[in-house]
């Protein structure tokens, strides 16, 4: 009897597994591109721009043209490979330091 029980639980768990994993999101094999590699792919024409409708292709429009203008620095409708790779700035660093230490004070524990 104590056998069955712990097979049905075994066979159960299996199962419930089995139908987990066949329901995860599918992951690309292969190795990560690099930006350069995003860039190239962005760059339909391949003149060395990403215009702004390169860069949402048919992904997702939304909040697409702000995160563009934030990269187009010299606000010229285009990003440059520099402007397309370059790390976001992050508005903590211009905070004054008592502004920071306050925040950090009243941050629940």
């Amino acid at each position: 009897m104590m056998r069955m029980v712990l097979s049905l639980a075994l066979a159960l768990c299996v199962g419930i597994g089995t139908a987990y994993a066949a329901d995860a999101p599918k992951q690309k094999e292969g190795p990560k591109k690099t930006a350069e590699e995003v860039f190239k792919a962005k760059d339909k024409d391949a003149d060395g721009f990403v215009t702004l409708e390169e860069f949402v292709g048919k992904g997702k429009k939304e909040g697409a043209e702000d995160r563009f203008k934030a990269k187009d620095k010299d606000a010229d409708g285009k990003l440059t490979l520099e402007e397309f790779t370059a790390k976001k700035e992050h508005v903590k660093k211009d905070r004054p330091a008592k502004e920071k230490k306050e925040k950090k004070e009243k941050a629940p524990k």
